[in-house]
């Protein structure tokens, strides 16, 4: 069995491509497809269990028998409140599948354990590697798209934005999550320069706003779009609360493959996949 991670209030129209059924928020079960466009990533399942503590979890992991191609390392993904940091989950479950004798690596390793932890589920699995797959993400805001794509076993990532605060915000962000993402402040003109191809672009660009109006906002989407034409050569995901701007300044440049709603937080947003035309 295996298990897609998608983003929250997408299940429904992506598990019918993945011929699959939503388990939980942002994530679908399935048995195989060629079809993961929309998927962040994937892990085989090894177990699906409750717990009320990380002592929990780490008895119900002491338990199993493990098929790990030497070294490992654990990643964990948390939603939810609970007692405990992701990192000390990593480290305890780390140390249990250690003491079973299995190497750790925690920057080369050939297999990822993956605990996927939602509220009081624990899913744990073996992440599945994106082949030597690269992501940008143009307007990175505090690089949360960047570090989960990490987390997810891209192997080249690329977090731009042209406010210089968010780049110092990033910077701490990524540096807490020991991620490896090449970082960096730019004017959208220069996209094209500094990126000769990507295979995927995920963003949430500036939107009208009181900060910025849709006259000041106009010219800077119409080049992101003219130099993301440049350097895609796959698709593209554009996640925004007002899409009327984006769907008017991509129509001559990128087709709308998917469009959906998705509730964020407490925003609804618009999810827009695209791809060049």
């Amino acid at each position: 069995m295996r298990i897609a991670l998608v983003i929250k209030g997408t299940e429904e129209i992506l598990s019918e491509d993945l011929n699959g059924k939503k388990i939980l928020p942002g994530r679908i079960e399935f048995q195989d497809s060629d079809n993961l466009q929309g998927v962040n990533a994937t892990y085989s399942l090894i177990k699906r269990f409750k717990f009320k503590s990380l002592e929990d979890i780490r008895n119900q992991i002491s338990q199993l028998d493990f098929n790990i191609k030497e070294p490992f390392r654990v990643v964990c993904n948390r939603k939810g409140t609970h007692s405990f940091k992701s990192i000390t989950a990593e480290q305890e479950i780390g140390e249990v599948i250690f003491n079973k004798g299995f190497k750790v690596d925690l920057k080369q390793p050939k297999t990822t354990v993956f605990l996927d932890i939602i509220n009081n589920e624990c899913l744990i699995g073996y992440l599945e590697k994106n082949k030597n797959e690269s992501l940008l993400d143009p307007f990175c805001r505090d690089s949360t798209i960047p570090i989960e794509a990490h987390f997810y076993g891209i192997k080249e990532i690329y977090a731009f934005d042209i406010i210089k605060n968010n780049i110092y915000n990033s910077s701490i962000n990524i540096k807490l999550a020991k991620a490896q993402i090449n970082l960096k402040h730019y004017k959208v003109p220069e996209l094209n320069s500094l990126i000769k191809k990507v295979d995927y672009i995920i963003t949430s660009p500036p939107y009208p706003s009181n900060n910025m109006q849709t006259k000041q906002l106009t010219p800077i989407l119409k080049e992101f779009f003219i130099q993301s034409s440049k350097i895609l050569k796959k698709s593209m995901v554009v996640i925004t609360p007002k899409p009327d701007l984006t769907l008017d300044l991509s129509k001559d440049l990128f087709k709308i493959e998917n469009s959906f709603t998705a509730s964020i937080g407490q925003n609804n947003y618009t999810i827009l996949k695209m791809s060049p035309r």
